[in-house]
Formats: structure tokens, sequence, C-alpha cells
């Protein structure tokens, strides 16, 4: 079952394919899109309506509409697509003729292979007959017989679902199918004739078109023969006046060839004179450029001597500029160097006055079952005291630095040990409102620098942490074997140790840190600050070929990041001029 047509007791089944003229009987086949163009228009549908296929094939299916029926054909058509049901209706439809029929028609849905509607069929016969355009012919209203329908290669069979037809009803079908072959075979003779006559007058027609033709022709041989003539004369004439002409231009050309030769006699006249002129001209321009030479020469060389000599005062002015400023710098950067060693020594006079102060604690205290335990405190306490001087020793190096006297002494050492061992005495700088974690990192790699150096860069860190929290806070020493990958991707990644100190302080801006590193530079109230003390751990930093970051943020805290190489030679200690 590939459609159905009609109403409930009647549907369409495709049987095989058969010849488009046995299966259409008396039905006007019309095969619509779902958007009402015209798609399939058989011979019945040329007969009823007047129109030939190709003048309906692709146009809409209201040229043969009546208009006031439009309307509800849409609606019809719309439902069957939609719904895929079938309507069955009388309507009226208009002939190419203009006249208005009556029709009855069957419409239903094409079903594709997918199942899908793809298309409308309607089967439609006049309720009243039309007229043929050649001749009135009489024709009995009869219902429709049983009729067949081509749609692609399969034909569509109405076939009746319902109760079964009469004998006489029969009868009728066949009276009617014979009246209308009756009328097909005198059309058929009508248009037979009326052909003959047409060809009849064709012949005749020809045959005046041909006499006019040689008419024509035994004209156009007249007048050719009179333009030949009209040309020999013309080309006569042209030949005569050719020679006229000819004999004009070759006395032109002797003219012409006796002006050339005059024209360039006195070209060349004009040429020598123009060589001779040159000459000159070249001979008094190599005398004013030898000339200006030897002028430029002599000023080149007396400007040259007054610039050396201009150049030479300037020279010793700079010099002896340079020299005094270099004076001034010098004894203004020894008095602020000289603050900021005070500063760092007081920080350790500090520490040894607290050890001390414990020390006479001790001391003071009366003898006691407790007294061994009491004096193992105090001598630990004097150790302390005892290496808090030696490091207040070495910050006599900044003023050797500075001096060029400074000699630094680089020991192969382990990070951690240079950080346990100032560790309580940071705590002791940092007070009781500032914590201090330390973290050591397992199997640390070893680094070349000295170790006082190192020593006095986390003691400046760690004060400077504790001014950065007023109010407490947590200071982090941590340390870690780090491998970094270098800028170029051939090269194997390189071992650092890096330390790291973080403080909860108030953090820096993005101004501050820009010049964090110079020297002198501080954002501490005037006399509370040298501006030396991240200089020199940068000096530090950079004397043992390493590298300090900053990571900080305003009001969260900063952290200082410091990498350094790896120490891969075989000498256990060394001795460096700092200059």
């Amino acid at each position: 079952m590939v459609g159905s047509i009609g109403r409930e007791n009647i549907s369409l089944e495709r049987t095989g394919p058969t010849s488009d003229t046995d299966s259409e009987g008396p039905w006007a086949i019309v095969e619509l899109t779902p958007a009402g163009v015209v798609t399939r228009w058989n011979r019945v549908a040329e007969l009823v309506y007047g129109y030939r296929a190709d003048e309906v094939i692709g146009r809409d299916v209201d040229v043969v509409l009546s208009g006031p029926d439009r309307g509800a054909e849409t609606e019809r058509r719309l439902r069957v697509v939609t719904a895929g049901s079938t309507e069955q209706y009388v309507v009226a439809r208009v002939r190419k003729d203009g006249r208005e029929i009556s029709v009855s028609v069957i419409s239903g849905p094409i079903i594709g292979p997918s199942g899908a509607v793809k298309g409308v069929s309607s089967l439609s016969w006049p309720t009243i007959p039309p007229v043929s355009t050649t001749e009135n012919i009489e024709v009995k209203t009869v219902p429709p017989q049983e009729p067949r329908y081509m749609h692609g290669d399969s034909e569509v069979l109405p076939r009746v679902t319902g109760r079964p037809h009469s004998r006489g009803a029969d009868t009728q079908r066949g009276d009617a199918r014979k009246a209308q072959e009756r009328a097909d075979v005198h059309t058929d003779a009508q248009r037979r004739s009326s052909r003959q006559a047409r060809e009849r007058v064709d012949v005749e027609a020809d045959d005046h078109q041909r006499q006019a033709r040689d008419a024509q022709e035994q004209l156009e041989v007249k007048a050719d023969i009179r333009r030949g003539d009209a040309r020999d004369a013309q080309e006569r004439e042209d030949v005569e006046t050719d020679a006229d002409r000819r004999q004009l231009r070759d006395a032109h050309e002797r003219q012409e060839v006796r002006a050339d030769a005059a024209r360039g006699d006195a070209r060349e006249a004009r040429e020598r004179v123009d060589v001779e002129n040159d000459a000159e001209r070249r001979e008094r321009r190599s005398q004013q450029e030898r000339l200006e030479l030897k002028t430029d020469a002599e000023r080149r060389y007396a400007r040259h001597r007054r610039e050396r000599a201009e150049r030479g005062d300037a020279l010793e002015r700079k010099e002896r500029i340079q020299a005094q400023l270099r004076q001034a710098q010098h004894l203004g950067s020894l008095g602020q160097l000289a603050g900021g060693i005070a500063h760092d020594f007081n920080n350790v006079l500090t520490v040894i006055n607290n050890y001390a102060g414990l020390v006479s604690d001790e001391l003071a205290a009366p003898m006691t079952e407790d007294w061994p335990s009491r004096r193992e405190s105090a001598l630990h306490d004097l150790r302390q005291i005892t290496a808090a001087v030696e490091r207040a020793s070495r910050f006599t190096y900044q003023l050797l630095a500075f001096g060029r006297r400074e000699v630094l002494r680089p020991e192969v050492l382990d990070l951690n040990d240079v950080v346990a061992g100032v560790e309580e005495m940071l705590r002791r700088a940092l007070g009781d409102h500032v914590e201090l974690v330390c973290s050591p990192a397992n199997g640390l790699w070893q680094v070349l620098a000295d170790p006082g150096k190192l020593e006095q860069m986390l003691v400046n860190l760690a004060v400077n942490a504790r001014d950065a929290m007023p109010d407490g806070g947590l200071l982090r020493l941590e340390t870690a074997n780090v491998t970094v990958d270098p800028e170029d991707p051939s090269m194997p990644p390189v071992k650092k140790v890096g330390l790291t100190i973080s403080d909860t302080g108030t953090g820096m801006t993005t101004d501050v840190v820009d010049h964090v590193f110079e020297p002198f530079f501080t954002t501490k109230p005037e006399r509370e600050g040298t501006g030396l003390g991240l200089a020199t751990v940068y000096g530090v930093v950079t004397q043992a070929e390493g590298s300090i970051e900053i990571y900080t943020e305003v009001g969260l805290g900063t952290t200082f990041r410091i990498l350094l190489p790896v120490y891969a030679g075989d000498h256990p200690s060394l001795e460096l001029n700092a200059s």
C-alpha cells in the first residue's frame, strides 16, 4: 500500500507499470506539490480543461480554479497534505477559453518511500461534459469507471472496498465509454482534415514565396550589374588619382631629402660648436673644483685643529669635575655606609645585650640544687654572645669592600647549616611577637658562598620582615633543591639551591619594588633606616652568582626567593678579592 484516495470505501494501490494511455480512462489526472504546483497533467486533463501539459506543468493550479472556490480548494489540499485524508467534492473549474464547468473531484495524498506525504493526486471528471474546440459533441454524464492512474514507474488503481456495483451501473459505464470513444474518433477525423487543409495552404504559400524570391533575385542581379559598372568607373578614377598622388608624394619626398640634408649640415655645425663649448666649460669647472677642494682642506684642517684644542680643554675640565664628584660621592656614601654598619652593629649588640642579661640573671641567683643546669644555660648564652661578636666583626667587611680592601672567603657549605647557625639569634632579634618557622629540605645540595655574607643577608631580611610586622606575624625560612629549565631548549636543566624568606607583613607597592635594591633607598622615616639592608642582600646574592626575586602584595606580605648555583668543583674553600 503506497497511498490512499477517495473516501472510506476507496483506496489507492500500486500494481505493475503500464502505459500512460491505457491507465488514463475518462479521468483527468492532475498531480500537485504540497504548495499547489502542477507536476503531472494527463491527456484527459488537456481535453477537459483545454490546456496542454506544457502550458500548465510548473504553474500554480489556480489557473483552472474558479475565484470563489480557490480558498476552499486550498484548505482541502492542506488537509490532504497534513492529515493524509482524502477529499471528494463537486466544484466549478475554469477552462482555457474562460468557460466554467462543473467537475467531480477525488483528492488524496501521494506517499513516498519513506512514508511521508510528498504531493497531492486528484482524479476529476466533468458532471457536464466539456465542448470540443472543433465540434460540439454530445456526451452523456455517467458515473466514473474504475480508472487507472500512473505515478512514476508504478500504477495507482482505485479499488472498491465497499459494496459491489450493480450490473446496471456496469452497463451505463460501458455505454459512456463507447460514447466517449465515438467522440474521440470524430475529433481525430476533424483534426486530420484540419491538418491536411493547413498543409495545402502551406504548399501554396511556399510556391508564392519561391516566385517572390526568384523575382527578388533577378532584381538583385540587375542591381549588382549596375553596381559593378559604377565600381569599375570609380576604380579607374581612383587609379588616375593615385598616380597623381604618387607624383606629388615623390616631389614632396625629394624636397624633404634636400631639407634634411641642409638640416644635417646645420646640426653638425652646431654639434661641433657645442663640443668646443663643453670642453671649455669642463675645464673651467675642473679648475673651480680644484680651488674649492684646496679651500675645503684648509678649512677642515683649521676646524680640526680648533676642535682638538677645545676637546682637550673640555676633557680636562670634565675629568677635573668628575674627580671632584667622585670624591664628594665617596664621602657621602661612606657616611651613609657607616650609618648602615652602625644599624647592623646595633642589631648584633641587641642580641649580645639580651644574652648578657640572661647570664647575669643566672649568676646573680642563689646557689641551689639546679645550679648545674643553670650553669649549662649560662655557658650556652656565653657561646651565643661569642658568636654574635664574631658576626659583628664580619660587618667590617662592608667598610673594607667600600675601600676595595675586602677579601671574600667563599666555602662549600650546606645552606641548612647557615640557617641553623643564625636561627637562635634571629629569634632573639625578632622578639616574641613574631613567630619564626624554619623548614630545611632533606638532602640539600651544596653551594659555594661566604658564610658570613649569607648570615648577614639572613639577618637583614629578618629585620626588614620584623619591621613590616609591627603587630606580629609569621616569618618562614625554607630551603629546597630546584631544577630550572634553561632558555635554550637544547641545553640540559640547571640545578639550583633555593632559599625562600616569607612574611605576613604589610607588603610593598610596585613603585617600591622597582627601587628596593637601590643603595640608600628606604621607606622608613629619616634616621631610622639607611637604605643599605636590601642593597647588601642583592650584593651578597650577586657575589655568589645567584639570583633573587620578590613576590609581594599590599596587605598580605612579601616573599624573597633566592636561587644559588650548586657547587660542582673539587676545592673545599677559596679566597676571592671583592674588587
